[in-house]
This record gives C-alpha cells, structure tokens and sequence, in this order.
C-alpha cells in the first residue's frame, strides 16, 4: 500500500480563493480562473507516493456540475529547469462536520521537458457549502526533489473550448537559478562590460565581473540607496538588485542594465529565485 503522506507542504495561495467565498457570479466573461497556488517543495516527494499539497473550505455553494475543469501549471527543479515526467492529481471534496467522502476528481498529468502540463475534464456535481477539498500529487515512477517549484491552476469554464482562451499559468522554465548560470547568461554579457560594472568601470563600486559578483553582492550597502542591500539572501523584495532590474519608482538612477533594453520577466525570476533560496555562490 503506498504510503500516504499527511504533512502540509509550505506554499502561498496567490488568487481566488476568496472569490468563491463571495457572493458573486463564478463566471467572467464565460471563464474564472477558480485558484492559481505557487509553492516550494520543503522535501522531496518519492516516486508513487500521494502527497497532500494544499486543503480549503468552500463558504458557499459552487455550482460547476458539467462544466469543463482544466489543471495546468509547471514543474521546475530548484534549479529552475524543466521537470517532465507523469503525475496523478486528485481532488477529493468531504463533508466537514461528518467526514464523509463525496466526489472525487482525478487526473493523470504528463509534464513535458519544459515543465508545463496541462490536462482538462468534467466536474459531475455541484460544490456544496462547507465542504472540504484536499489536492494531493504523485509522481509517478520519478521523484520530485526538494526545492521544486510547483505552479498550479485549476480553471472553471462552461465549455471545454472556451479553455483556450484563459490566460496562460506559467511560462516554461528559463533557466537554472544559480550564481554562475546567472554569471554566464546575463552578468558577463549584458552588466560586466565597458563603462558599466566591468573590473575598470565600477560603476556605482559595483563588479560584475566573474569571480567578483559574489562579494560585490550579497549583504553590501547599496551606494545609491545605502539602508538597503544589493542582494539580502531569502528577501527578493528588499534586494536593491530587484528594484534596479524591474526599475522600481525607489530606485536612484536609471534601470539596469543601462543604455540596454530591460532584462525580460523570466530573468529577473531567476535572480528572484537565487535570492529567495539563500543567494549562495552556487
């Protein structure tokens, strides 16, 4: 018998979650994206083995019997590469006072090399108020590591080619999140060059240079705005770094890198997600 896991993984539940609290339609434009959860694996998962990833009450009443259901989202190593593989996803909806099991939505996901899967269905009965619902994952024949970074929507819509027009959850992989990738794809080739933050330049005092980003980086004074760090490990957002890449209005200067256009989304995530593991020298 596989062994059942019931130990909450730490994640953040980003949207909508409260929309189904209110009294409001459930559809907009003939679609809602119901949930959008992001959260970081704190241990592995082995493979065949479910795992509860996240459980919460419905206030009220949902009424999404024959409607279509897609789940789609993305599966990234800690590293931030691309995980592929096949995975069981269940929601199991129960009576909260009784306990008692009522439908059951399971869905088999193949998660291509870039990480993105998306799989869609019929939901059979309606969502009562007060129930439960429990989602749990499984691998199947692969292990998912520790530090895996799971994006998962679930969307509600009234027919099932209305689903091609939801937004899109997640972007593929962009990359691995480490110093040195992170030195080689953008530091070295778009802010350690001439006039900027190269060994004889410095501008603002800052190398970017290889070898040197490390300790010109982490826990040192911004000059520009010296209360804030250039990069404080596990806190993105008060990493002056961040602020300069997305040109933030408390920045002093101009965005970097300058006289280039700004980086893309999916870079400045990689540094997001260098930062928030601990900024090491990896």
């Amino acid at each position: 018998m596989k062994n059942k896991i019931k130990s909450r993984i730490a994640l953040a539940v980003i949207a909508a979650v409260a929309v189904l609290s209110a009294c409001v339609p459930l559809y907009v434009d003939g679609a809602f994206q119901t949930l959008k959860l992001v959260f970081e694996l704190d241990k592995p998962i082995a493979a065949d083995e479910e795992t509860l990833v996240h459980s919460w009450f419905f206030a009220q009443d949902v009424k999404v019997k024959k409607n279509f259901v897609q789940v789609s989202g993305r599966l990234l190593s800690e590293n931030g590469e691309g995980l592929a593989g096949e995975l069981s996803l269940k929601a199991q909806f129960e009576d909260a006072e009784s306990g008692k099991k009522g439908q059951k939505v399971a869905l088999k996901v193949v998660v291509d090399g870039s990480g993105l899967f998306s799989v869609g269905g019929k939901i059979k009965k309606n969502i009562t108020g007060g129930d439960l619902m429990t989602v749990t994952l499984e691998p199947i024949g692969f292990e998912v590591p520790k530090g895996a970074e799971v994006t998962l929507c679930v969307d509600v819509v009234r027919k099932k080619g209305a689903a091609r027009g939801l937004p899109q959850c997640a972007e593929p992989g962009s990359g691995a999140a480490t110093l040195s990738a992170l030195q080689a794809d953008i530091l070295t080739p778009s802010c350690a060059r001439g006039g900027c933050h190269d060994t004889f330049s410095a501008s603002s005092g800052l190398v970017l240079a290889e070898g040197e980003s490390f300790e010109n980086l982490v826990n040192v004074p911004s000059r520009e705005v010296p209360s804030l760090n250039r990069v404080t490990p596990n806190d993105s957002e008060n990493s002056y770094l961040i602020k300069k890449l997305r040109g933030d209005s408390d920045i002093s200067g101009a965005r970097m890198p300058a006289g280039e256009s700004p980086l893309a989304a999916q870079q400045i995530d990689r540094f997001v997600r260098w930062i928030d593991r601990g900024a090491e020298n990896n």
